[in-house]
């Protein structure tokens, strides 16, 4: 096993990052402990979660001492860097990773993962490094957050057409209303169209009484659809979006939607 006190003993820490989880499973979290351009330290947080699939970015400033704490944590259990495999094995959890990475300002780094062979000491310090940098956030007020935004778009006769998407929308959802549909009327305020399975209704919030422009699922039928017109609520009906804005321009592409369209996801 290849001990790291001797080459960083001396080497600066200029970030350090857990993370966990992945788009195979439909969540995500991170924390991230670096030195500002500043010479300040700040901590980064990110999270998506299965049933509010938006990444929400939280920054807070912490001592620069820091990450020499997480260095001398780091040293003192001796991690892992190198081609020797110890011992024992960390589990994989619910099929996601967890992982720490530490990069030094020589431009030297290296990672630790569940999925690589550890001593118990190291696995031991695997943990406590990850619930230090956790708890670097508590009780502190965070200096920024922020929200990366979800959307559905579609071309309409050489417009583009943008809704944004609700947080209860998963992302396996999302996913799927992306693509070709088939989008035909029904009844004198509503287009339709049907993905290729159900959706998940458990993070979704009824919709209306609402108007134009409002994207919506309904449940019973398992059809996804975009109102041209006013509606009110109906019992199985839940608001998946709505579009930024609408005209009487918008209500006109909006009412002449029939036949295959392409509709894209992307985020912002």
């Amino acid at each position: 096993m290849i001990i790291l006190g001797n080459k960083y003993k001396n080497a600066t820490l200029e970030s350090v990052r857990y993370s966990y989880g992945g788009d195979m499973l439909g969540s995500y979290t991170s924390v991230e402990l670096r030195l500002a351009d500043d010479g300040k330290a700040t901590l980064v947080t990110e999270s998506k979660s299965y049933h509010a699939a938006r990444m929400v970015t939280t920054t807070y400033e912490v001592p620069a001492e820091e990450l020499e704490n997480v260095k001398a944590m780091m040293l003192e259990y001796g991690q892992y860097a190198g081609s020797k495999r110890p011992r024992s094995k960390i589990q994989v959890m619910d099929g996601g990773t967890d992982r720490l990475t530490f990069d030094f300002t020589d431009g030297s780094d290296f990672s630790l993962s569940t999925d690589l062979n550890l001593t118990g000491k190291q696995t031991e310090g695997f943990w406590a490094i990850r619930d230090y940098l956790y708890s670097l956030a508590k009780d502190k007020t965070p200096v920024s957050t922020e929200i990366e935004e979800r959307r559905l778009q579609v071309s309409l006769d050489g417009y583009t057409e943008i809704f944004n998407i609700r947080d209860g929308v998963t992302d396996e959802d999302l996913a799927m209303l992306g693509g070709e549909h088939e989008v035909t009327s029904y009844s004198d305020n509503e287009k339709i169209f049907y993905p290729e399975r159900k959706l998940d209704v458990s993070g979704l919030d009824p919709a209306g009484p609402g108007g134009a422009g409002v994207l919506a699922y309904y449940e019973p039928w398992g059809d996804v659809v975009i109102f041209y017109g006013d509606f009110q609520p109906a019992p199985g009906l839940y608001e998946l979006g709505s579009l930024d804005h609408v005209y009487s321009s918008t209500i006109d592409l909006l009412k002449g939607m029939e036949g295959t369209y392409s509709f894209y996801v992307y985020t912002e």
